[in-house]
């Protein structure tokens, strides 16, 4: 079986690069699943209640699975990316384990067991 992929041993520069990239963003994807503590569940609770209650706006980051401006949606290997809004909450579901952010533009879905980050904004 090793002999198999021999051939693959021979990388062009551009090929390593890509490589050295989909590595770090495999890194910073496992980085970001790491669970909040209590601590930091309880401060984000307080942000989302807030925002609710007085349209405070806030910074959500989250792992989204939607491709950016300059990603390709099919492309072989394709991780979640993180992606950061700012918004109002509108609505917390805690049976579909979501919440509705406003954004001003349009209201956004966010799984919260993809939440990686809540946080006030800073204007």
């Amino acid at each position: 079986m090793y002999q198999q992929f021999r051939c693959s041993q021979i990388m062009l520069p551009e090929h390593c690069r890509e490589l050295e990239k989909h590595r770090l963003s495999k890194d910073q994807y496992l980085q970001a699943r790491q669970p909040p503590d209590e601590q930091e569940k309880e401060k984000w609770d307080s942000l989302l209640q807030a925002s609710r209650r007085t349209g405070q706006q806030i910074n959500i980051a989250f792992l989204s699975s939607s491709p950016g401006q300059n990603e390709s949606p099919g492309r072989p290997g394709h991780r979640p990316h993180i992606r950061t809004i700012t918004g109002s909450v509108e609505k917390i579901c805690p049976s579909s384990g979501c919440l509705f952010l406003n954004t001003g533009e349009k209201t956004v879905k966010i799984p919260a067991r993809k939440i990686i980050l809540v946080s006030e904004n800073e204007m």
